[in-house]
């Protein structure tokens, strides 16, 4: 609830561990980040700085509960602050971007796409399926939130596309460098051939 003065007397009086998990492995740091109350998580991570890269049992860490509050405020504090890791993707491959989606979090979502500064390759990566199947576009659409669903499709699209971009520029760059190394075995023999002919 936000309490830095209970959160000290539990761990300094009492000896809690800051790092004491609930069943499924959530701190106290990822339900200070879900609520908001950003002097617990900077009191938490001055007692125990590994506390902002936490995950728990279902591998979710800060950012994914960020995401799930909606709060573009708490995102850009634990990238720019804490350097909480955005590329994360928890044990059902899970992205921050389908964790926004299904709360129908569209603020976090073009955040995220705009601003965020997560890398066109790490992007794509988290725009991809889910273990069941699911792209962030369609958990949108399946808790009916059809103009984020809208939005996180056309996203998709775009980046599926850049990866097939950069795909077949791999293929043509490989293509030209087997023609490269064959043009140059086919000299070769040539020379050995003349050479041959010579002696």
């Amino acid at each position: 609830n936000g309490h830095v003065d209970v959160c000290r007397w539990l761990v300094e009086k009492c000896g809690v561990d800051p790092d004491a998990r609930t069943v499924d492995g959530t701190s106290a740091f990822h339900f200070a980040v879900h609520w908001g109350h950003v002097a617990v998580l900077r009191w938490l991570v001055a007692v125990r700085p590994t506390l902002a890269h936490a995950v728990n049992a279902f591998g979710c860490n800060a950012v994914q509960w960020a995401a799930l509050s909606g709060s573009v405020d708490m995102c850009v504090l634990l990238l720019r602050e804490f350097e909480v890791d955005f590329t994360l993707l928890n044990h059902n491959l899970h992205s921050v971007f389908h964790k926004a989606a299904v709360k129908g979090n569209e603020e976090v979502c073009r955040w995220l796409v705009a601003a965020s500064g997560i890398p066109e390759d790490a992007l794509a990566k988290l725009l991809r399926a889910d273990k069941a199947g699911n792209r962030p576009s369609e958990l949108a659409r399946l808790e009916g939130h059809d103009k984020l669903s809208g939005f996180l499709a056309g996203v998709e699209v775009s980046e599926r596309r850049e990866e097939v971009e950069a795909d077949v520029v791999d293929v043509a760059e490989a293509a030209g460098a087997d023609a490269a190394k064959k043009r140059e075995g086919d000299h070769r023999d040539a020379i050995i051939a003349a050479t041959a002919a010579v002696l």
